[in-house]
């Protein structure tokens, strides 16, 4: 689990293999803490999730697997909408710029 990281994969499918290596590790009798396994799956995100992760440690009680999968598919979401959104918007400065 140390060696987890999401990589190109999406978030959904980061999360079910983090899910499914956990599920493997109790079968070998070797159970993570819902917390360790949260701290794994945070330490192997990249900066663009920091927003929720923040959020994650800043609450008195952890959350809940399936309620942080969801806020990270929800910031999934808002990363390609702005990763999409951005060569528009730098075509568009370049066509102002060219008109001045």
């Amino acid at each position: 689990m140390k060696h987890l990281s999401k990589g190109t994969k999406s978030i959904d499918e980061y999360m079910r293999g983090a899910r499914a290596k956990a599920d493997q590790l109790a079968l070998l009798g070797k159970a993570l803490d819902h917390e360790d396994l949260i701290d794994y799956v945070i330490d192997g995100l990249p900066e663009e999730y920091k927003l929720v992760t923040d959020a994650s440690n800043g609450r008195e009680t952890p959350m809940k697997f399936v309620e942080l999968h969801e806020k990270f598919l929800n910031r999934e979401a808002d990363v390609i909408h702005l990763q999409s959104a951005s060569p528009t918007f730098s075509v568009m400065a370049n066509a102002v710029n060219t008109r001045s």
